[in-house]
């Protein structure tokens, strides 16, 4: 019977001692750790404020899933350039990134890689027809229909802006390169009657009253390798550096135990963590 006992009293001091051992859960506003390091929902709100342009309230779950991903994200290559000396522990969290991304990105492209690219995406890269496009904004319909006759006239776009900048200038910007779809659709079909250098009439709006001028129709088509020579080379950059980046995340989830508390997100979590 003793012996019995003994047993007894073992098997509750063992269950007393892993009760007692347990972890404790986390505070209700922690809702992730980068190993000894906390993150807390407010963190992840100010990430969403500054990349949804909201702090999420209106975000479907899914969507809030991703970019909580991305937050976390964030967070191991700021606490990797941390640890790695790349910034201080007075550096932000997007000044880590930062650094990190500029020691990632290439400093040049071989031409042979651009012609490559440029050869593999032709189809990618052709264009519908465009127009280059100068817009003038007013807020007077008389001084509209003004600047109109000047600006057909033959006074240069600048001079037609700075002429009007203090009558009820709202805009006078060169728009480039649009597509029919790239339009306001009540504008679009007007836009593109227009001959090169032939000024619109006066469009009426609820913010104002809008002059286009088309300076250059380009056709549709694929463009020449050296018209956008520069668009590829910094397309490869930017693919190099996403590649980079990638694998640096990867190594910063080997490195840090990343935990997500669930429990403390007020949207369904499915990502990869």
């Amino acid at each position: 019977m003793k012996r019995l006992q003994h047993f007894l009293w073992l098997g509750i001091g063992a269950t007393l001692l892993t009760g007692g051992c347990r972890e404790a859960p986390p505070a209700p506003d922690v809702v992730a750790e980068i190993g000894d390091q906390e993150l807390h929902f407010t963190d992840f709100q100010r990430y969403l404020e500054a990349n949804a342009g909201e702090p999420g309230g209106g975000l479907e779950d899914k969507v809030s899933s991703a970019l909580f991903d991305g937050f976390l994200e964030e967070c191991l290559i700021s606490r990797w350039a941390l640890d790695e000396g790349i910034v201080t522990a007075s550096a932000s969290r997007q000044a880590g990134v930062d650094a990190v991304l500029s020691g990632l990105a290439a400093s040049e492209v071989s031409a042979r890689a651009v012609a490559s690219y440029y050869d593999e995406h032709r189809d990618q890269l052709h264009r519908p027809e465009r127009v280059h496009l100068q817009q003038i904004l007013l807020g007077d319909r008389v001084v509209a229909a003004e600047a109109r006759a000047a600006w057909d006239a033959g006074m240069p776009f600048r001079e037609v802006v700075a002429l009007y900048e203090q009558q009820s200038l709202l805009l006078g910007s060169d728009e480039g390169d649009l597509a029919r779809e790239e339009l306001p659709l009540i504008f679009a079909d007007a836009i593109f009657d227009l001959q090169p250098g032939e000024v619109s009439e006066v469009f009426g709006a609820d913010y104002g009253f809008h002059l286009f001028r088309v300076t250059e129709r380009l056709p549709a088509g694929v463009p020449s390798l050296e018209q956008v020579e520069e668009a590829v080379r910094r397309e490869l950059l930017r693919l190099e550096a996403a590649s980079g980046l990638g694998k640096l995340v990867e190594r910063a989830r080997r490195r840090y135990n990343v935990r997500v508390f669930e429990r403390n997100l007020p949207f369904e979590y499915t990502g990869e963590n």
